[in-house]
């Protein structure tokens, strides 16, 4: 009882700081001339608002490989590996502020009212390397650890998701690439050669 005591303030603690950290870099940004990562890709990849739902479904899987965690000790070293993650956003974010330029979401319907929504909520800032591109697939990476099929799941909604960020204009394909890569540095820093996370047999 007192591990999962232990366990949820961990989770709450991490939540926090992922929340705070963010958007406080995005307030940070907000007054500072940002960087352009745009590509003539990046360009020509549509406005897709319909796209809104795929995105809007990272708040269901973003923590997830969470509860498939079998003990407290596995759940303090992913918690460590998610901390590293934000920790190296943050600084990035801080010195070297990338802002996508995003398109005027006008016309009437839920779907372009969810996107004005989203824009206003969530700033133009904090950019590169996309955090949360870089949390899903660190916790795809734990998941396919740990459960093949749940991981496997994971994965494909993650690449979903990244998408979804393109045709949404939330970021560009080098926040993509950033947030895949430094997903994988975190899960070999903290899971990949750990002791409590075996290879199965």
């Amino acid at each position: 009882m007192r591990e999962k005591l232990k366990g949820k303030i961990l989770v709450l603690g991490l939540v926090g700081y992922w929340m705070v950290g963010y958007f406080l870099t995005n307030h940070l940004s907000t007054a500072r001339a940002g960087y352009s990562l745009s590509t003539p890709l990046d360009t020509a990849i549509p406005f897709e608002p319909g796209w809104l739902y795929i995105y809007l479904a990272i708040w269901g899987v973003i923590f997830s490989p969470l509860a498939i965690i079998k003990s407290y000790h596995q759940l303090k070293q992913v918690v460590k590996g998610y901390v590293f993650s934000f920790s190296v956003s943050f600084t990035i974010f801080l010195l070297f502020p990338v802002k996508m330029t995003r398109p005027e979401a006008v016309g009437e319907g839920i779907t372009l009212w969810g996107i004005r929504t989203l824009y206003s909520i969530d700033g133009p800032g904090n950019c590169f390397p996309s955090i949360h591109v870089a949390a899903i697939f660190f916790g795809a990476l734990v998941s396919l650890k740990l459960n093949r099929s749940f991981g496997v799941f994971l994965i494909v909604w993650s690449f979903l998701i990244s998408l979804s960020t393109l045709f949404i204009k939330q970021h560009y394909l080098a926040d993509i690439g950033g947030g895949i890569l430094l997903a994988i540095i975190s899960y070999l820093l903290f899971i990949y050669r750990s002791p409590l996370f075996p290879k199965r047999a």
